[in-house]
């Protein structure tokens, strides 16, 4: 775990608010097409919007 967070504190903008990755995308399948598929494109929770 220490590892995997000294990686993510090296590569990631930490100090900008992030929804993240929390899944593995299915092969052949992109987060816009799975978000406009799932009909939340525009959808918005607290600060951040969708693409």
């Amino acid at each position: 775990m220490n590892e995997l967070k000294r990686k993510r504190e090296e590569t990631q903008p930490l100090e900008f608010p992030s929804a993240g990755s929390t899944f593995k995308r299915p092969e052949g399948y992109f987060a816009g097409k799975l978000i406009e598929e799932a009909n939340l494109k525009g959808y918005q929770i607290g600060g951040y919007k969708s693409p």
